[in-house]
């Protein structure tokens, strides 16, 4: 009978593993492909410390362990230990059908945000821990938690897909995605609608404002549309029906930079849409489309002319870039003067908070949901019927009076 083999504490070793001259230990067995592979630890079991100046690691029994159950599960050990995170995103990337803005987007994310700390690691190294530290280092560079939620989408996805095609075993982003939802409640920061008063307020501020006035025209037609901004800039007269006070949503612009420009359909295939104008609306077009120069009508960018909203007389295109950072401007101007008042600060408002307001405004007073849902583009009712909780105090007064009005409460008596 042979002797068993042992390590240099004298335990004895199962079949496949081995310790070697350097005293780490190795554990060799087959994948599913017939291939020799191996994995290698400092510590034989769970309890060993490991040598002086080595980083602390799963043993070798727990590493077996693992093993057993990504061969039982027919995991690709091999490709999980020589793909990078990279090379995934890259494979992941290709497989998708997403619009060009979205890739670009991605691409961006991936590059700023998660190759310099993910990328280069292989996908069977990656580590729940690894995912945490990641998760620290964006927050602590003062990224907003919704962003945070928006990168850490596109790891867990890349991961997501290597654990389906049985790359990986399990995906390691999963329970750190579900911790950093508890602890980060999308709820926390999250963009509120402009109640009536404030519209007012800031409208009237604009309005009056040297700087911003030249802007009040575009802030009344979001406010009173609900498109989303790069809508407004691709709007042109041809999609404007002054008679039937219509406005067709064809398309969006999307602005990347000086040399990357384009337009697309809009979000979601709900997004292409007719939206009916108020009298209001539509006179405040006809005013715009009367002070336009002909000649900048006519200026082409990429094929279209005829652009509704313009930066300045020269034709040059906005962008949703250049667009927050004036409604900055304009929110931090009204809150300087609301401070010399003593009287109640703006909010901070974006283009989206426009839309949001509108969107507020329409089911203030609207209680049909899917006339609601199809002005504003939504692919799913459920955005729709979110957008009830941002109703104003004045807003859900309105609707309890009218419960009221028809014998709610009567019962309590």
């Amino acid at each position: 009978m042979s002797e068993k083999r042992r390590d240099k504490r004298g335990r004895i070793l199962k079949d496949g593993e081995y310790q070697r001259p350097d005293g780490r230990y190795e554990y060799k067995f087959v994948d599913i492909f017939g291939n020799r592979q191996a994995v290698y630890s400092w510590k034989l079991v769970e309890t060993d410390k490991v040598p002086r100046g080595k980083r602390d690691c799963k043993s070798l029994r727990q590493l077996e362990d693992d093993v057993q159950e990504q061969i039982k599960n027919r995991i690709d050990i091999a490709s999980g230990k020589t793909i990078s995170f990279e090379e995934y995103y890259n494979k992941y990337i290709s497989t998708k059908k997403i619009k060009r803005s979205t890739m670009i987007s991605y691409n961006y994310i991936y590059n700023h945000r998660i190759k310099d700390f993910i990328g280069g690691y292989k996908l069977s190294d990656i580590s729940e821990k690894l995912i945490e530290k990641w998760v620290e280092y964006c927050i602590n560079d003062g990224i907003k938690p919704s962003s945070v939620r928006s990168y850490f989408l596109i790891v867990y996805s890349v991961l997501d897909m290597a654990e389906s095609r049985k790359v990986i075993s399990f995906n390691p982003a999963k329970i750190p995605y579900e911790e950093f939802k508890d602890k980060y409640d999308s709820r926390s920061d999250k963009r509120k609608a402009l109640t009536p008063q404030q519209q007012k307020k800031f409208m009237d501020f604009v309005s009056r404002n040297k700087t911003y006035s030249k802007y009040y025209p575009l802030y009344t037609f979001m406010l009173n549309t609900g498109m989303r901004i790069g809508e407004c800039f691709g709007l042109t007269w041809d999609d404007v029906d002054f008679e039937q006070k219509f406005i067709s949503v064809k398309r969006t612009f999307i602005y990347k930079n000086t040399s990357c420009y384009f337009f697309q359909s809009p979000k979601s295939y709900c997004g292409v849409r007719d939206i009916p104008i108020t009298d209001e609306v539509c006179e405040l077009l006809r005013k715009i489309k009367n002070a336009q120069p002909v000649s900048v009508r006519e200026k082409e960018v990429e094929g279209l002319s005829g652009f509704v909203f313009l930066f300045n007389s020269y034709g040059t295109m906005f962008n949703c870039a250049n667009f927050d950072k004036l409604l900055i401007n304009a929110v931090a101007a009204y809150n300087k003067a609301a401070r010399a008042m003593d009287i109640e600060e703006m909010p901070q408002i974006s283009s989206h908070i426009f839309r949001h307001t509108f969107c507020a405004r329409l089911c203030e007073n609207c209680d049909n949901l899917r006339f609601i849902q199809e002005v504003m583009g939504h692919a799913d009712i459920n955005t729709t019927m979110q957008y009830y909780a941002e109703f104003s105090k004045e807003g859900k007064s309105k609707q309890l009076k009218a419960l009221q009005d028809k014998g709610f409460g009567a019962f309590l008596s």
